[in-house]
């Protein structure tokens, strides 16, 4: 936590850059329309999420879940009340 904050310092993150990249070969991450996660993604999430992201390199696929929203509101209190993510 503490040397994000002083990166943050230092360098103004621009909104959007957090996780937005893959977490295996550090790729920057494209959306994909939903149908495309078709059969990449468990039924479940398939149904019950809309936002996809797939890395072009390694292919894995990244959905906006509870995970992701709960990483966005830790990043927000570390980072001050006008982070949007």
């Amino acid at each position: 936590e503490q040397e994000l904050r002083e990166i943050t310092a230092l360098f103004k993150a621009p909104q959007g850059v957090f996780l937005s990249r893959c977490i295996r070969c550090n790729e920057a991450l494209i959306k994909i329309p939903k149908e495309d996660a078709s059969g990449l993604v468990p039924v479940y999430v398939y149904e019950t999420q809309e936002g996809f992201s797939k890395c072009p390199s390694c292919r894995r696929v990244y959905w906006t879940g509870t995970h992701r929203r709960e990483m966005l509101k830790e990043l927000k209190k570390l980072l001050g009340g006008d982070y949007e993510g």
